[in-house]
């Protein structure tokens, strides 16, 4: 099945570079990218698709039921572990040697290995913390 990279996927795309540390829903895309220029559905569709291509994850956030969405297609994103903090929302990566570290660790226990791509942890950034 041919895909076609519409408008509305350039446009989604697009703030998904420009923003590759913050997780949307799909509401807030919508609202981003001037709410009636495209409908929700749109938003789902490309979502779905992106997301089957391995350029946004999905994930939920601490105490939500709505979905959230990540830019997961910069290479330097794949390798690390994220980290997402449940009061502000700010999404960071785990440096490269300590996700290694964690990996290995984990690994050691009952010869478990962690999906990197897929792997969130969450807690307070520093910022929120120290409120």
């Amino acid at each position: 099945m041919v895909k076609y990279k519409t408008e509305q996927r350039k446009l989604m795309q697009s703030l998904f570079t420009k923003h590759p540390h913050e997780m949307f829903s799909a509401k807030e895309i919508k609202d981003l990218l001037g709410g009636e220029s495209v409908s929700i559905s749109a938003i789902y569709r490309n979502l779905s698709e992106l997301e089957a291509s391995g350029l946004v994850r999905r994930c939920a956030k601490n105490g939500s039921r709505e979905a959230f969405y990540q830019y997961t297609g910069i290479e330097d994103c794949k390798a690390h572990i994220h980290m997402t903090c449940t009061r502000c929302g700010k999404t960071v990566h785990m440096a490269a040697e300590d996700t290694d570290a964690l990996v290995q660790s984990a690994s050691k226990y009952k010869d478990f290995s962690i999906d990197r791509t897929e792997t969130v942890l969450f807690g307070l950034c520093g910022v929120c913390r120290n409120l």
